[in-house]
């Protein structure tokens, strides 16, 4: 997928805000000059321009229009984020990625700078640049110099607005989305101990955020982007309190969203764990998927282990295998 199908995919666009909703009055501040104010009409003219320019599809004009006014007053944050909306309108990923990054420099609250600045870091992870083992200069090149670099005994964190990336030397390890996240969930209370096929399963792709972590894994050479296996594990930040069977609930309820047919069965279920499998048949939105999964009560967190095939249904022996498999995972605590 290109960068401009990706866009009409998300809904990047400038949304039908009005120039007073974009820009901060300078008329508010009773300190501002005769000659300030002047100034301001006058930017905000070229602002309007900009926007004209943008809503008759002339990106170019936009782009110039938005980039003059960024020159006069380049602490607006409205500036800066029509400009990357410029941007994202003539498909320029990487323009519109540093228009974003200054834009929420200048303002971190900016509510549509961060929903498309996650759109953009969405845009670049499915294109593989955030994948285990990515080259650090790879990252460097695509999305520039870091807000931040700190050192750690393994690598370092490149912090990029609310995102980060963490280094194992001079290759990715993984991605943390740092909004509303707890740093004291973080660090794990128990290990999962789990047995796979003799296959050589890889770590292809790890994130954590205020929800999650998880880490991914699959058989070269596939990857999280063109997978056909997947195995993943996944721990569901400070959720112990919430039953077992409510998440299962909500876990089916989204699988039948997707596919109003959906086949579910428990496998089995215990106070902490239930093991089950779900599968779904293909359509155009979706292929094909035969999945066996278990969940875990820890004692902070709840534990989600799966392996996903994106077959119909799995053979009976390669079902049986799986669901061993699971049965057999054991949680134990850190440090046991």
């Amino acid at each position: 997928m290109n960068f401009k199908q990706f866009i009409g995919l998300t809904g990047m666009a400038l949304a039908s805000y009005t120039v007073s909703s974009f820009v901060s009055s300078v008329s508010a501040n009773a300190q501002t000059t005769q000659e300030e104010t002047q100034t301001g009409d006058q930017v905000q003219a070229i602002y309007r321009q900009g926007v004209a320019a943008l809503d008759q599809g002339d990106t170019a004009s936009a782009q110039r229009h938005f980039q003059i006014a960024v020159s006069i007053m380049p602490d607006n944050p409205a500036y800066r984020y029509a400009l990357s909306v410029s941007y994202a309108k003539a498909g320029d990923a990487r323009n519109m990625w540093q228009a974003l990054r200054h834009t929420l420099a200048i303002d971190a609250g900016h509510k549509q700078a961060q929903k498309d600045f996650y759109r953009l870091w969405t845009y670049f992870d499915q294109q593989a640049l955030f994948n285990v083992g990515a080259p650090a200069e790879r990252i460097r090149q695509v999305l520039g110099e870091p807000d931040q670099i700190i050192p750690n005994p393994h690598g370092a964190v490149w912090r990029y607005a609310y995102m980060s990336l963490s280094l194992a030397g001079n290759r990715v390890f993984g991605t943390t989305d740092w909004t509303d996240l707890d740093p004291n969930l973080i660090p794990p209370r128990a290990k999962l101990d789990i047995t796979l096929d003799e296959r050589d399963w890889q770590v292809s792709h790890r994130a954590a955020s205020r929800y999650n972590v998880m880490t991914e894994y699959t058989v070269a050479p596939q990857t999280v982007q063109n997978w056909q296996e997947l195995f993943s594990t996944q721990r569901l930040l400070g959720m112990a309190s919430k039953p077992l069977r409510s998440l299962l609930a909500s876990m089916r309820e989204q699988s039948f969203q997707a596919d109003p047919n959906a086949y579910w069965k428990v496998l089995a279920e215990t106070d902490d764990s239930i093991l089950y499998e779900w599968r779904i048949a293909a359509s155009p939105d979706h292929p094909a998927q035969h999945e066996i999964a278990r969940i875990m009560l820890g004692s902070q967190d709840i534990y989600r282990i799966a392996y996903v095939a994106k077959v119909p249904q799995l053979s009976k022996t390669q079902r049986n295998s799986w669901i061993e498999r699971l049965q057999r995972a054991i949680l134990r605590p850190v440090g046991s």
